[in-house]
């Protein structure tokens, strides 16, 4: 076993320096590629929040927005249908005052004698 136990010497006096070499190595380019991952993660969670609160402002102002619209609808719908009872009164008004008129100047009536003088009515 002697053969045996030498080859096995020279291998880990090889072998080992290399492999504790390359596990070293190994490890530092895991904390290298962790700490650039925590980092860009730090980034980018960064700039999501920013997106975010952002959004919540365009949010906020959109929502401002929608009221004032609707303020000024509801004031609007108010107008007309102000508008709308006014021009009913003065339509009603309109159709009484015309009806005054014609009583008042008796169209009917003069408009039967015209007739009655234009044709005159025919005796047989």
């Amino acid at each position: 076993m002697g053969t045996i136990d030498d080859v096995r010497k020279v291998i880990q006096d090889l072998v080992a320096p290399d492999l504790k070499a390359l596990s070293a190595r190994i490890d530092g380019l895991e904390k290298t590629v962790n700490a650039r991952f925590d980092a860009v993660e730090k980034t980018a969670t960064a700039r999501f929040e920013s997106v975010d609160s952002r959004f919540k402002g365009v949010d906020v102002k959109f929502e401002q927005s929608e009221k004032t619209m609707n303020a000024r609808f509801d004031t609007i719908e108010t107008k007309i249908q102000a508008g709308s009872v006014r021009l009913d009164a003065l339509a009603a008004q309109m159709a009484a005052n015309h009806a005054v008129l014609l009583n008042a100047l008796e169209i009917d009536k003069r408009l039967a004698r015209l007739e009655e003088k234009a044709n005159p009515p025919q005796h047989v």
